[in-house]
Parts: structure tokens; C-alpha cells; sequence
């Protein structure tokens, strides 16, 4: 049998020594030349082929020598190996991060990658990426410009009489704006909002690596202007306000306002600093979150600087943007930790286009966590009815399906205490439990993330895009039939 798997072989010797099996291995040039390997080569390239030929030959030998194969076991090993080249290949060669599905009920889920990208910024991100574009260069004047300039002009629109930057994420917003206003100088800060965030990032650490000097004021349920007050001194640099992310607290609390933490800081000739955090730009109250101010109602009440992610409520690409008066926004620019945070050509694009469809109020139509978001119960029982019926043409017992009503949660941290009704598709297979059933969603092709709960696995279609209805069925049907 040839490597083809066609005919007799040269290898067919009744000789089953160690040595002489080993001498039936083909050669790695005769490997590669298998009409089986022509694809592979064609996709992945003759570097990446001959790699992974030359790891299932040495694998081969390994098992000779240790005497676990026989003439016959070879035989069929070589007849096998062009398959075998052709899986470790597509498996060495294939995207580092899967597609995923995200049927969890989580709209912005931080470990699939947060808020999916409108199509006009998948657009910008992608011209950028493979063209030239006037980044930093003035065109008119034929001279090095501002990369800030498009950022600057949406952001004018948006919050009129500011000034913004753009950088990494949100946490390096703040981290910029406390080493430019308080390197060696004290930042005032309630106790109930020293918080650890997602990935075990602790905000007083984040804030220490700044150069600022950290000062606890009040209690963790309760801290009063006064408490900001009795803690200012000459060597106090700004005060904050951190978002409180996946935090919520209840009961017997307090915190000081908004507006008495701006005139206070006013009057002692120190900016105050919002973590806005979600980077919401919308009164969401009519969708049910009622816990998330938008970045202009902060700035109203008198905020000096806002800071607020990209990728949650914004529903652009991650980055961190700052808000607010020249007086304090400019420094920020000018500080050279600004060159060591800034982003790069593709998220500026992506940027750039997300805040237009905000301005253009087109944002609840295009930005899709935003369209998910705003979906009505009707809607989404409409869809799941659709969804069941689809399942049941692929084989799946109706008594295994049922709907049922639950919640969509906001996550990211965006708005810890929100959530917004919805109509889940529940499923369950006798024989299969549902732990086995996940793992089979998640391993699949695309993978699906779903949730468990009670005696049934929960596919929450808020989070699916209605475009990926079907494929989403059809993985589904490959994992109960697997």
C-alpha cells in the first residue's frame, strides 16, 4: 500500500525487526509528495507541511523502537500518515483565537472579547490596517500633524465646551491622569470604592503605580463631603470617583454627590476625576438599567475629567477615553506616558467610527450591544419560537425543549446591579448531562458559550446576533448528535 493509499508498496517486506521497519519509513521529500499533502501545501506553506511531517515520522519512530508496532500496524500507520500530516497541520495552522457564539445572556462578556464592533468600524479598522492613511500628517500643509485631530472633532460634537485623548484602556486613562495631576501628591478616594476588578486587578495598586499617593476617605457602606473635606490638604493632587465595576452595594449606604465633590475640588484648585467606566452615552432607563449615568450628565455636574472604556456601553474597540476641560486634559496629552499608552492606527479608526454613529444618532441601529440591548421581550420570543421549530426539524424531541422567561445581564462591569428581561431556549437530553452537553457546545465548530441552570442548558439569543440563528442551530444539533 503507497502513501496514497492506492496499489502495492515498496514497504510490503516480511520483516518486523526494529531496524528493518524502521527502514520502511518513507523519506520526508517522498512523504510531501503524497497527492493527499497538495492542498495543505497550497494553504499553509512547505515550511509548516514538512514541520508537521517531520513530528508524525519521529513519532512513528519513537513506537518502533519501543517495539509497539509490527509490520502490519506500520502498514497502516504510513497508509494513514498524509491524513494524519494534513490534521497536525490544520491544527498547528489554525486561528489562535476561535469564534465563538455567545448564547450566555451575557451582553458584554469580558472573556469573549467584550462589545462586537459595528460594521462601519470593522470597515475604518480594516482600511487601516491594510492602507496608508494621513495618521499624523497634515495633508494640506504637507507637514507632521495630530493624530487627535478626528477623535478631537467627534468628541466636540459629543460633549461640547471638553477636550479629549484616547488610550489604551480605561485603566490607563486613570493611570495617566493621576500621574499627570498627583505623581508624589495624595488622591482622595472613598474606601467602599477600592474594588478589585476583573483578572484579580486590585483599583488601589492601579492607582499606586501612578506615583500617587493613595488617601482613603470615610467608611466602605458610607462616606459624606465631609469626609472629602476633613482629607484635603496642601499636598492632595485631585479626587476620584471610581466606578464600582462587578461591585454593587446595598442597604445601609451613602455617598457624596456628584456636584458637592466637583465644588469642593473647584474650591480647592484640584481637578475631580470620574472612573465613568462603562463609557454609557445614552439614558438607558426606558431598556431597564437604571444604575449607569452617562458620561454627559457626569461632565453637567461639574466632573473636571471623565474616564470610560471603549469596549462596553460605548461598543467600540478597546481603549480608554478622556474627557473634560483643557485646563486638565491638555497636560494629560503632554505627558510623556501618553506616547507609552496611545493606541494605534486601527483602534483610532474604529474609534473614531463608533462615536460618529453616537453623534449621528444611529447608535441603537448599528452598534450591536446597543441593538441587542434595546431588544423587546416580543422580539426575542419571536425569535426563540423560530429557533425551537429549528431544532425540532433537526431531530430534537419537543419534549427536550421548552421556553422559558429569564434575564440578560449587562457584564463587563458596565452596570453591576442591571439586567433586562428576556426569553431563554431551553434544552435538556435524557442519557446526556448538561456538563457534557457545554463542553460539547464549547468544543464544536463555531463554539457556543451557553449557561446551566437548574435541570437545563439556557441559550439566551439576546447575545446572538439574528444573523447566527442557524449556524447557532446547527451547532446545537452537532453537539447532541456527537
Amino acid at each position: 500500500m503507497g502513501l496514497d493509499g492506492s496499489g502495492p508498496s515498496w514497504f510490503n517486506r516480511a520483516m518486523s525487526s526494529p531496524a528493518s521497519l524502521l527502514r520502511h519509513l518513507p523519506a520526508v521529500e517522498r512523504l510531501l509528495a503524497a497527492p493527499r499533502l497538495a492542498t495543505a501545501l497550497d494553504l499553509h506553506g512547505r515550511v509548516a507541511v514538512r514541520d508537521a511531517a517531520r513530528r508524525r515520522l519521529a513519532a512513528l519512530r519513537e513506537e518502533i523502537r519501543a517495539g509497539d508496532m509490527d509490520l502490519e500496524a506500520l502498514t497502516a500507520a504510513i497508509t494513514d500518515l498524509p491524513g494524519r500530516v494534513v490534521a497536525e497541520v490544520e491544527e498547528a495552522c489554525r486561528a489562535p483565537y476561535k469564534r465563538v457564539i455567545n448564547a450566555s445572556g451575557i451582553l458584554i462578556h469580558t472573556n469573549l472579547g467584550r462589545s462586537p464592533l459595528a460594521q462601519r468600524a470593522v470597515a475604518a479598522a480594516t482600511r487601516a490596517a491594510a492602507e496608508p492613511l494621513a495618521l499624523e500628517y497634515d495633508l494640506e500643509e504637507g507637514r507632521r500633524g495630530s493624530r487627535r485631530g478626528p477623535v478631537l472633532e467627534v468628541l466636540a460634537a459629543l460633549f461640547p465646551d471638553t477636550t479629549g485623548l484616547v488610550v489604551g484602556n480605561n485603566a490607563a486613562a486613570v493611570l495617566l491622569a493621576l500621574n499627570t495631576w498627583c505623581l508624589g501628591r495624595g488622591v482622595l478616594i472613598s474606601r467602599g470604592e477600592l474594588v478589585e476588578i476583573g483578572g484579580a486587578f486590585r483599583v488601589p495598586e492601579i492607582l499606586v503605580r501612578s506615583g500617587a499617593v493613595l488617601k482613603e476617605v470615610g467608611t466602605t457602606n458610607r462616606t459624606r463631603i465631609e469626609d472629602f473635606r476633613a482629607g484635603l490638604n496642601d499636598h492632595v493632587g485631585a479626587i476620584l470617583r471610581v466606578h464600582p465595576s462587578n461591585f454593587h452595594q446595598v442597604g445601609f449606604t451613602e455617598q457624596a454627590g456628584t456636584r458637592e465633590l466637583a465644588e469642593l475640588a473647584r474650591a480647592a484648585g484640584i481637578p475631580f476625576m470620574v472612573d465613568q467606566g462603562s463609557g454609557n452615552l445614552h439614558e438607558l432607563t426606558a431598556v431597564g438599567i437604571r444604575d449607569e449615568p452617562t458620561v454627559a450628565s457626569i461632565l453637567a455636574a461639574g466632573a473636571d475629567v471623565v474616564t470610560f472604556s471603549g469596549d462596553k456601553l460605548l461598543g467600540g474597540p478597546q481603549a480608554g477615553l478622556i474627557v473634560g476641560g483643557e485646563t486638565w486634559v491638555e497636560p494629560m496629552a503632554a505627558n510623556p506616558m501618553a506616547r507609552a499608552l496611545r493606541p494605534d492606527k486601527m483602534i483610532l479608526a474604529a474609534m473614531v467610527e463608533t462615536l460618529r454613529l453616537h453623534e449621528q444618532g444611529l447608535a441603537f441601529a448599528e452598534i450591536p450591544v446597543l441593538r441587542r440591548l434595546a431588544l423587546t421581550v416580543d422580539a426575542l420570543r419571536l425569535r426563540a419560537e423560530d429557533f425551537r421549530r429549528r431544532l425540532e426539524t433537526g431531530g430534537v424531541p419537543a419534549r427536550d425543549l421548552t421556553l422559558q422567561e429569564g434575564i440578560s445581564r449587562v457584564g463587563g462591569g458596565s452596570s453591576p446591579a442591571g439586567h433586562v428581561p428576556t426569553v431563554l431556549v431551553a434544552l435538556a437530553r435524557p442519557g446526556l448531562s448538561l456538563d457534557e452537553l457545554a463542553v460539547r457546545l464549547r468544543t464544536g465548530t463555531p463554539a457556543v458559550v451557553a449557561r446551566v441552570s437548574g435541570n437545563r442548558l439556557l441559550l439566551d439569543l439576546r447575545t446572538v446576533d439574528e444573523s447566527e440563528d442557524e449556524l447557532l442551530a446547527e451547532a446545537v444539533l452537532q453537539a447532541l448528535d456527537r
